[in-house]
């Protein structure tokens, strides 16, 4: 039911956490992916299942001053 974890993914995740070199590195996620790169990223951080928040489909609209421009913002 996760999302896709693939090779975009882990590699932003292990350059992270070597080159800061946390003592531990949390991620959190609601739904876990089931697929090989999801498996090597549990093996360097410590992964938390979380409830997600539900989504709203609420948008705000903001009419910017100088003209008719406007932009939305989704609460999540």
């Amino acid at each position: 039911m996760g999302g896709d974890w693939g090779l975009a993914h882990y590699p932003c995740v292990e350059s992270a956490v070597e080159r800061i070199k946390p003592e531990q590195a949390f991620l959190y996620f609601g739904y876990p992916p089931n697929d090989p790169w999801w498996d090597l990223t549990t093996e360097i951080v410590t992964c938390e299942r979380i409830t997600a928040p539900a989504r709203s489909l609420a948008i705000r609209k903001f009419i910017l001053p100088i003209g008719q421009m406007s932009f939305g913002l989704r609460n999540y």
